[in-house]
């Protein structure tokens, strides 16, 4: 019968989870309670949780910022929004004797869609101006 030796970990050995940096930052007891009973939803421990939820955070700002694209180019995809929602206006339409495409309430779908992304490129707008 084979038996393997189990090692000891040794307690003092640094821990890394791939992770080399760290952020310190200070709490509210409030705060602390909120990340706790998140980290705890969520089945993290709450620096984990914390460290999960920042870069979460820093991503969303950064894929939702304007800064890559200026304000001319971002003028000029809401133009080409506008174009393609009046073109799916006019395919949803069914002229008097035409032929319908079969859009129908797809095509109520997707002009709100097209309006929601319109809105967004609207928001974008602004933030890049002032």
């Amino acid at each position: 019968m084979d038996v393997e030796a189990v090692r000891p970990v040794a307690r003092n050995r640094p821990r890394t989870s791939g992770r080399p940096y760290r952020v310190h930052v200070r709490l509210t007891s409030e705060e602390w309670n909120d990340i706790r009973a998140a980290a705890a939803r969520a089945g993290l421990k709450p620096t984990a949780y914390a460290g999960v939820a920042a870069v979460s955070a820093a991503r969303a700002v950064v894929a939702d910022s304007s800064a890559g694209a200026t304000r001319a180019e971002l003028a000029a995809v809401q133009r080409e929004v506008f174009a393609a929602r009046s073109a799916l206006i006019q395919a949803v339409q069914v002229p008097p004797g035409g032929q319908d495409l079969g859009l129908g309430g797809a095509g109520v779908v997707l002009v709100g869609r097209l309006d929601a992304i319109a809105e967004r490129l609207h928001a974008l707008l602004k933030r890049a101006s002032s």
